[in-house]
């Protein structure tokens, strides 16, 4: 856990001090996007293989997720939200921070192989359901250019038929020597746009939320999983992903498509802090429940 607080910490100390400023942030992000993540995605298929589990998991992310829709949905009509605000609703309920969170924290508790089943999640899971109904939801449109125009979803799928292929030396030393940057960078960019304040916009509303996607999430991800067939490591990481608090990529599209923005600054603020305490639960909660079910 310590390794995750030193980059976020720093980073938040830089932009206090004028080293660097929130602006700066898009660079890592756009680092972590368009060069470690493809390596890393690379990486993960060709290593992982098409094994049952794969879709598996993949399956988990889009019943979640979809369940959390419709639990978004019911909750956003009991709250009386309309219009804009229900569209921001949806995404801050439903969709994790499952690269930019998701990766370090599965790698803290499970390691490299957690974090390779948390990378499946990701992209072949919630990244799919986020630049379709994502921003359908946020749009009223789907782009699949968007989904086309994304390296890491490229370089997964020819992971997967490399796979048994045996890769030349300098290739495999410039892959391993390129992914163990993502972590860092991630929590680094991350640090570089919180804000303590940004958490008192919308506060009980926020509070609401993150009750839903943290623990609601997890609990239907479990029971999901379990009669899906899902077990052992690739059950805990998928408990851990729907675990994640609501996505950074929700304030993007509230910013762009008029949307309640300041819903989703307080939901990502707050749930980056409470996830460095949540994450721990979960993981215990699923174990305990492992041992009785």
């Amino acid at each position: 856990m310590f390794k995750i607080i030193v980059p976020l910490l720093g980073a938040y100390l830089f932009k206090k001090f004028r080293i660097l400023s929130a602006k700066d942030s898009k660079i890592f992000i756009n680092y972590i996007l368009y060069f470690a993540l493809p390596f890393i995605s690379f990486r993960t298929s060709y290593s992982i293989g098409l094994k049952p589990e794969v879709f598996k998991i993949a399956c988990v992310a889009w019943i979640g997720i979809l369940t959390m829709i419709g639990i978004g949905y019911i909750s956003g009509k009991l709250l009386k939200l309309k219009s804009a605000d229900l569209r921001t609703w949806l995404l801050v309920v439903s969709f994790g921070n499952t690269a930019f969170l998701g990766y370090p924290y599965n790698f803290t508790f499970f390691g490299e192989e957690g974090l390779n089943f948390a990378i499946l999640y990701d992209t072949l899971g919630s990244f799919i359901i986020v630049i379709t109904i994502g921003l359908f939801i946020a749009t009223g449109k789907i782009s699949l250019k968007v989904i086309f125009s994304f390296p890491a979803f490229w370089t997964l799928i020819l992971g997967f038929l490399l796979r048994g292929q045996e890769l030349p030396y300098f290739v495999k030393d410039v892959i391993n020597f390129i992914s163990p940057s993502i972590l860092p960078v991630i929590i680094f960019a991350i640090g570089l746009i919180f804000e303590f304040h940004q958490i008192y916009y919308n506060l009980n509303k926020a509070i609401l939320a993150l009750i839903l996607k943290i623990f609601v999430m997890s609990f239907i991800t479990y029971f999901i999983a379990r009669i899906i067939g899902i077990s052992g490591l690739p059950l805990k990481v998928a408990v851990l992903q729907a675990s994640m608090p609501t996505m950074i990529f929700s304030t993007v599209l509230a910013l762009k498509y008029d949307l309640n923005y300041h819903l989703t600054i307080s939901c990502v603020s707050l749930g980056i802090i409470l996830s460095l305490f949540t994450t721990s639960l979960i993981v215990y909660l699923t174990d305990f429940l492992l041992k009785i079910f």
